[in-house]
């Protein structure tokens, strides 16, 4: 078979593995530059009515979130509550806001706001945001997120199925929590005694945060190195334990570390090593 051909039957088929459609001739990805915010957090910037906004791009935030100040820039009334906890299982509640459709650069994204006082949990003087981007902005997406690179990348269903053909699958447990609408991902980080799964979370910047349970079988006794499985291979970091509601959370230094695609409806994961880190 020529070599053309054979290209084309490989992304034929590999579209049809992820249950797409391929794309229009016109589609292409779309890219989302992650800016400077503070320390190791990053913004997406978002231009609504002419005026342009920020919010902060955390993938462990759970919901998209709207700051109560902006709300009304965006079309959105609160009411209703929604309770959810974090991982230290202090408990957070919201207001709830209808359905608001978000314009990135021609890229129309639907999503339904959750609505607090998001400012209120970062330190003062620091810049105000409009709101969070988090995984469940872009859930009905293929993602790829390049954290050092700066880019969250909307794929089309052939530039993904490109994207990832160089990249190492890993275990990947999608849940939505609280009120069914949210979005937290965790990925196993030991096999056995018993499966460890850890938490993603791009806006944890202190290290790798390890419950008392999970810090026994992983041989962590108070602060220190931390060896996980990683794509099959083994991942050297730093650990501390805290009780929490999960076996663990991953932390910025993870997202820095590797590109990571996401395939979420399928919970399917992959990864490769960021040379640029």
């Amino acid at each position: 078979m020529p070599d053309r051909l054979f290209r084309c039957a490989f992304l034929v088929l590999g579209l049809a593995l992820l249950g797409c459609q391929p794309p229009a001739p016109e589609q292409t990805p779309v890219e989302l530059k992650l800016e400077k915010y503070a320390g190791e957090l990053k913004v997406i910037k978002l231009e609504q009515d002419g005026e342009v906004y920020s919010f902060l791009y955390d993938t462990g935030g759970g919901w998209t979130v709207l700051d109560g100040a902006y709300a009304g820039a965006f079309g959105c009334t609160p009411c209703g509550r929604t309770v959810g906890f974090r991982l230290s299982g202090e408990r957070v509640e919201s207001q709830n806001c209808k359905a608001i459709t978000l314009d990135f650069g021609g890229l129309e994204v639907t999503t339904a706001p959750k609505v607090m006082d998001i400012n209120s949990f970062l330190p003062d003087g620091l810049p105000k945001l409009a709101g969070l981007f988090s995984l469940q902005t872009f859930k009905d997406y293929l993602v790829t997120i390049d954290y050092t690179g700066g880019l969250v990348t909307i794929e089309t269903p052939e530039s993904f199925l490109l994207r990832t053909r160089g990249m190492t699958e890993i275990p990947l447990k999608v849940t939505s929590e609280q009120d069914g609408g949210s979005i937290t991902m965790f990925t196993r980080v030991l096999d056995a005694p018993e499966p460890l799964w850890f938490y993603l979370d791009s806006g944890n910047l202190r290290s790798v945060l390890v419950a008392p349970h999970a810090a026994d079988l992983l041989g962590l006794e108070g602060d220190g190195s931390l060896t996980l499985q990683i794509a099959g291979q083994p991942y050297e970091t730093t650990g501390e334990v805290m009780d929490m509601i999960y076996d663990g959370a991953l932390d910025v230094r993870f997202f820095k570390s590797y590109v990571i695609s996401l395939d979420l409806k399928n919970s399917r994961a992959w990864v490769q090593w960021n040379k640029a880190e």
